[in-house]
């Protein structure tokens, strides 16, 4: 498996939101960037709240529709923010 760098995590979460809803979702580019940080500081309280705040935000835009999908890229993002971390 290869090793995603925390941008290239970023930019598939959005890629993901846009193909699947047929929209732009960079408004949540502050969001993904709240969760680098606290994923990079290891703040397990931090990356559930920006999770949280992810998943509201999206389930405000698309009322009535499952999300569970997100839950895997967004992952990732947290996953190859901690990779970066430990690494630098």
């Amino acid at each position: 498996m290869q090793t995603q760098t925390v941008d290239q995590a970023v930019a598939a979460v959005l890629t993901h939101l846009d193909a699947l809803h047929g929209e732009d979702h960079d408004h949540l580019a502050p969001l993904l960037a709240d969760l680098v940080a606290a994923a990079r500081g290891d703040d397990r309280r931090a990356v559930d709240a920006a999770l949280t705040e992810i998943h509201l935000d999206r389930d405000a835009l698309h009322q009535g529709q499952r999300h569970d999908d997100l839950a895997e890229v967004l992952g990732d993002v947290v996953t190859a923010a901690r990779t970066a971390a430990t690494a630098a």
